[in-house]
This record gives C-alpha cells, sequence and structure tokens, in this order.
C-alpha cells in the first residue's frame, strides 16, 4: 500500500514583495536567449545573432551595448528597428566554447552587465555527440526556429556502409513559440518544455533508440506545420546526416498529429504524395484532424499506426479513426455526404449507435459479424473509460481486433484505442516497445532477399537481467546447412551460434531497441556458396517497469539506477513531489499553468485541500478535496496536537468512479487549534 499525508498549513503573510525593476536596474533587461539557447551548439565556422533588449534609466539614454565572452569584447551592437533592441551579427566563429553576455553603458557612464549563456561551436556535420539530445540554434538552414538533434549511440558522420533511421517529432502546441510584446522576437525557449514523445522516453526512461531523432519548432502561427516546410526540412535532414532516405519516420503529438504528421501523410498529389517520402507514419491524439477521401487516398501510400484515446475531451478520436478508416477504403464515421466512397474493404469502423446512454462501436460491416465494443458517452467525462485498450490491425487481407498493444509486426495499418487516458498519451505510447520495432521494420523501398525473409526483422522481445533464447533459422528460407554470424558493432550481451540460436542476457544500459547486422552463409541449388546480411531489431524491456516516478528512482531489483530526480524531485517546478502527483494522479512531468495544459479542460488537475467553518455551527469544519480516483482510499484526520502523533479518523471514503472533489463535514471542531490531513491510499 502507498500513502500520502496532505496537511493543512497556517500562513502568516507579514508582507508582500513584487520582484519589479526600476528604471535605474532596468538598463540592460536581459540578454535575449531567444537567439541562443543555453547548450546550442553550432558548426563552424558558426554565425552567433546576438540581440538584447536595454532599457535606460529615467533621464539617461544607452551611449553603448557591447557582446563579450567571458571578458573579451566581441563587438558593440547596433540599435535595430525594434524599439530597445540592439543587435549584433558574428560570423566566421571558430571551434571552442563560449560565455556570452551584454554590457550597456549609459551617458553617465555606468554600466550594466547581463547573466550569460554558454554556446559551442564544433567541427563536422552533426551538432551534438552520439547519446545526447542537443539543442540547434535559431536560424539554422531549413529549419527557421531550430530543433533539437538526437544522436544514436554508436553514430559515425563518415560511416558508408551504416545509415542510421531518421524520425521526425512534431510538437504541439505547447512548443509553438510566442512573439515577446515588447522586442517583437520570436520566443524558442518553449521548445525544450515541449519535448515530449520520444525526447522525453529517451530520457526519462533511460531507453536507447537506433535512430537520428530531431525535433523541429513550428513557427508562431498556429498554422505553421506547412507541408513544404516539413518537405524541406526532410531534404535538410538527408543532407546533413547520415541516414537512411527510405527509413523516414514521422509522428506527432496532438497539434502535431493534427497539422502536422497527419496533414502532412496526407498532402501533396497523387502523382506526387507526400506519403510516399515517408517509411511509417505514428502520430498520437490526432482526433482534430480534417480527414477526406482524398488525404486518406494519398495516406494509404505510407504503413500508419495511429493512437487515440477515448478519454480525450481535448480534441477526441474521430479524426484518427476516420484517417484509418479513409486509408482503408471504408466508409468512415457519420459521413452520409459522398455517395462515390467506393468501400474496397469492409468498414474498419463500422458505425456508432447510442445504446442504454452508451455508445456502441461495431466492428465490420452490417453485412458481416459485428461485435460490438461498449464504449462511454462520447467524449467521455474523466473517470468513464473504456472496458480495456484495443488494437485493430490489417494482417493477411483481413481486419482483426487484439486486445492490447498489436504484437504483429506484418501489420500495415493499425489503430489503437487506449482506455484510461485523457489527452496526454504520448509519452506513455512512444515508450511502447512493440511501436518501435514496428516503426523500425518499415522501409520505404525495401532490397529484394533470397535467404532472409525480409531486409530486417524481429525476435522475441528481451527482459533485463533475465537469459533470453530464441532462434534465427525460421528466418532464413531453405538454409541448406547455413551457418549465422553477426556484426560486431551491436550489443554485445547477444551471442548467435552458427545455427542461428540466440542466447545471453541483457543489462540495464541495453533497455531499448538493440541492433544487429547478421549474415547467414549457405549454398545454393547448384551446391555453391552465397552469403546474405540483414538486420535483427529486438526490444529490451523491464517487466512492471511502467510508473514514472518509479522510473524516475530507479528499479532496485532490476539494479537500474535512478534517472534525474527520483519521486522526491518535482521536475515540472509545481510545488508538489514526483511521488505526491503519482499518487493523486496528476503528472509529474506537467505543472498546472503549462501552455500544453487545455485551457478548457486541463488534462489531470492539481489535488488541493481546502478547510472552511460551517456557516452558523462553529463547532463544525467542512474539509473539501480533489479530485479522487477510482478505488483509492480517502481518509480525513485530525489531532490537537501535531506533537503527540495520535490522529482521529474522522471519515474514511473509498469512490466507485472518479470525482472532482469531495466534502466532508467534521463535527466537534470547537478547540481554537485543530490541524487535519487527508491520507490517500492505493490498492
Amino acid at each position: 500500500m502507498n500513502s500520502i499525508n496532505l496537511r493543512s498549513r497556517i500562513l502568516s503573510l507579514a508582507g508582500l514583495v513584487l520582484c519589479l525593476l526600476s528604471e535605474a536596474q532596468a538598463q540592460t533587461a536581459k540578454l535575449n536567449f531567444n537567439s541562443l539557447i543555453a547548450g546550442s551548439q553550432f558548426l563552424a565556422p558558426a554565425t552567433f545573432r546576438l540581440s538584447v533588449y536595454a532599457l535606460p534609466a529615467a533621464g539617461k539614454t544607452i551611449q553603448k551595448v557591447e557582446f563579450l565572452n567571458g571578458n573579451t569584447l566581441m563587438g558593440e551592437a547596433t540599435l535595430s528597428s525594434l524599439a530597445n533592441v540592439y543587435t549584433l551579427n558574428l560570423p566566421n566563429q571558430s571551434v571552442g566554447t563560449y560565455t556570452i553576455k551584454a554590457r550597456s553603458t549609459d551617458n553617465s557612464g555606468t554600466t550594466k552587465t547581463t547573466g550569460s549563456v554558454t554556446v559551442t561551436v564544433r567541427m563536422g556535420k552533426v551538432y551534438g555527440t552520439p547519446g545526447t539530445f542537443t539543442p540547434v540554434p535559431l536560424y539554422t538552414t531549413s529549419s527557421p526556429y531550430g530543433y533539437y538533434e538526437y544522436l544514436p549511440k554508436g553514430y559515425d558522420e563518415n560511416d558508408n556502409l551504416k545509415k542510421w533511421p531518421l524520425v521526425i517529432d512534431l510538437h504541439g502546441r505547447g512548443g509553438i513559440p510566442g512573439v515577446d510584446s515588447v522586442t517583437g522576437q520570436v520566443k524558442i525557449d518553449q521548445l525544450d518544455g515541449a519535448t515530449d514523445g520520444p525526447h522525453r522516453n529517451i530520457q526519462m526512461d533511460n531507453i536507447s533508440l537506433p535512430a537520428v531523432v530531431l525535433n523541429p519548432q513550428s513557427g508562431p502561427s498556429p498554422d505553421e506545420w506547412v507541408h513544404a516546410d516539413l518537405n524541406s526540412f526532410i531534404d535538410y535532414a538527408l543532407s546533413q546526416y547520415n541516414v537512411d532516405p527510405n527509413r523516414v519516420y514521422l509522428t506527432g503529438q496532438s497539434h502535431g498529429a493534427n497539422e502536422g504528421a497527419l496533414e502532412y501523410a496526407g498532402g501533396g498529389t497523387n502523382a506526387n504524395p507526400n506519403a510516399k517520402r515517408l517509411a511509417a507514419l505514428f502520430p498520437m491524439c490526432g482526433g482534430n484532424f480534417n480527414a477526406s477521401k482524398t488525404k486518406g487516398g494519398i495516406m494509404a501510400n505510407v504503413p500508419m499506426w495511429i493512437f487515440s484515446s477515448w478519454g480525450d475531451s481535448v480534441g477526441g478520436s474521430i479524426g484518427g479513426i476516420n484517417a484509418v478508416n479513409y486509408a482503408a477504403g471504408a466508409t468512415p464515421y457519420k459521413d452520409v455526404t459522398d455517395s462515390s466512397i467506393v468501400v474496397m474493404l469492409p468498414d474498419l469502423l463500422y458505425s456508432f449507435a447510442i445504446v442504454g446512454g452508451n455508445e456502441t462501436l461495431s466492428i465490420g460491416s452490417p453485412a458481416i459479424n459485428s461485435t460490438p465494443m461498449f464504449l462511454p458517452p462520447y467524449i467521455p467525462v474523466e473517470g468513464e473509460k473504456i472496458d480495456k485498450m484495443r488494437t485493430v490491425s490489417f494482417v493477411n487481407n483481413s481486419w482483426s481486433w487484439a486486445d492490447g498493444y498489436q504484437r504483429d509486426p506484418s501489420s500495415r495499418i493499425m489503430l489503437t484505442l487506449l482506455n484510461g487516458f485523457k489527452h496526454t498519451i504520448w509519452n506513455t505510447t512512444h515508450a511502447v516497445g512493440d511501436l518501435w520495432t514496428w516503426v523500425f521494420l518499415q522501409s520505404r523501398a525495401p532490397a529484394a532477399r533470397s535467404i532472409f525473409s525480409a531486409e530486417r526483422f524481429n525476435t522475441t522481445r528481451a527482459v533485463v537481467k533475465q537469459a533470453y533464447a530464441d532462434t534465427l533459422a525460421p528466418k532464413v528460407t531453405a538454409p541448406r546447412g547455413a551457418t549465422f554470424t553477426r556484426d560486431a558493432k551491436g550489443p554485445a550481451w547477444l551471442k548467435v551460434a552458427l545455427d542461428g540460436t540466440l542466447s545471453g542476457t541483457p543489462g540495464v544500459s541495453d533497455l531499448g531497441i538493440n541492433t544487429w547486422e547478421i549474415t547467414v552463409t549457405t549454398t545454393d541449388t547448384n551446391n555453391l556458396p552465397i552469403t546474405e546480411t540483414a538486420e535483427l531489431i529486438l526490444f529490451v524491456e523491464a517487466p512492471g517497469y511502467n510508473e514514472w516516478w518509479q522510473q524516475r528512482n530507479g528499479y532496485t531489483a532490476l539494479g537500474i539506477p535512478a534517472i534525474q530526480s527520483g519521486p522526491a524531485g518535482d521536475d515540472d517546478g509545481d510545488g508538489q513531489t514526483n511521488y505526491f502527483e503519482y499518487v493523486t494522479g496528476s503528472d509529474p512531468l506537467l505543472h498546472t499553468s503549462d501552455p500544453r495544459q487545455p485551457t478548457t479542460d486541463p488534462v489531470v488537475p492539481s489535488f488541493k485541500v481546502s478547510i472552511s467553518p460551517v456557516t452558523g455551527n462553529p463547532s463544525q469544519m467542512q474539509i473539501t478535496y480533489g479530485p479522487l480516483i477510482k478505488g483509492q482510499t480517502y481518509t480525513v484526520k485530525s489531532t490537537d496536537s501535531l506533537t503527540s502523533g495520535t490522529w482521529n479518523t474522522d471519515n474514511i471514503f473509498t469512490p466507485n468512479t472518479a470525482m472532482t472533489t469531495r466534502v466532508v463535514t467534521v463535527s466537534n471542531a470547537s478547540p481554537t487549534a485543530r490541524f487535519y490531513s487527508v491520507e490517500i491510499k492505493i490498492p
């Protein structure tokens, strides 16, 4: 049982301090970090575009603004067309580390200096180092608002044989940059707070992905995910990085799924569809996507796996469902306007009908066996859930439903409906090993095979610190005395015997997708030796390792070290510990004021407790707390002395469904000093 106490606090406000800069203090307000993100890397010869907002004190004027690297003068800035904004362009910066700050001087000779930001200039094509995320600054070619770069372990930009997959991830509305109302400049520092999905999973779960992962930032307008920009960015990435043009994968979250990934995949023309540039499409929460027959026909050119949540009261699920329907040639949900639609396959998701206040999702056309799946009223309110997670897939020319995530990597079109979630499903779904296995098996132009069954293949998943066993023999045709070997570059834990038997024990550092080049040597029909190589993709997982605070705290039984702060930390800076937010059902990564929180329907409200006297009855107090999670037990307790260690139980409650708040009236509350707590227990 896990429990946590919330104790009421008495706050004495002796005074209120407002942190406002006086005119004299604000001569140089700040270095504009929108042009330089701390930790950014540049490629030599680099160009720094520096800007600062410098406001003079009353009665004073700014005489000059300078930029310095440490204490070395870099140059003097000039006043731009924007009031009080001074800029300086510095081309041809050489390799090294720069600690840059701005200094203003007024007409009285008084100087003010900003804080500094450290950036690095390095040689090469890529910006960072393998195994790390690196912010790529503003004004980078074909990405005017910058992006984040992840390079896989073992990445070598000069390797002419190994070409890596490319994953492009498009952020949601929380990553759309604002525009500074004073300087008029685009704010790009919001990108760091919006890098969910693969970025967050690599950092949070410590998993390894054998791919270059790029997170570009959109422009400041909500409509800035446009096809031309993404096409240009893909061109740039293919020329900049050592990646395989036949293995470009596109994902996105929320707005990045609706206006980004899905719109892009459904764009272009029938003769030149954008979808043909992609090897796989796997957006999250694209319920607002404006699906159409035309877009669906174009999207049919790319394998897709779409994820939606039935608790998504922000975007719903229908846009994603209809994208799959149209791509499959099925009649979409509630579409009675287009009589020209040709149903090439039985309807994937045939229809919705109201049955006893619930909507029924029918699977298959009415002419076939139509299996109902009972769902809560659309859109579900908090606490109402479908009975279980479901995935529909198209395998062997037929649609099939399964519980949980699809396990068959041969499926070309899939849709997963999640239960128990609202809008922000991506940190969970992007951590699914089956998803990444499926993604990396896809190729836009797979090479012909004569021995192996495919250019790349997967085997059963491995578990950290558990002995692994499988065989490669079924992956080849007519082995005729085949012998198997693997390359030396893959993770060392896997052993491949000459007969294809797999063995070994993966460690913590092997979490995530592992890949190896497998070579088989056999003989042809003329008994002549022939050799062929294919890629083995294998996911290493940690069972039960699926709670965010637990991951941050490490996995003691497996010896997995803690990542960042653990349950006692406060990674979203909202004043509540990660463990507290886990127990109360809120998100340890999402501050309630975070722009990713929908203003009309917060994803997970913060748990709050308030105490107030009952009007007209001084011997009673009302304790209001919430939100409440179904099945958890909430106990209201009180004591007259914090030092006594004795707490009286005033109320115990276990809700049968989720609740926004609960009010408990406590009698005999007449003592002048009494303390209350709410204890939460997780079954």
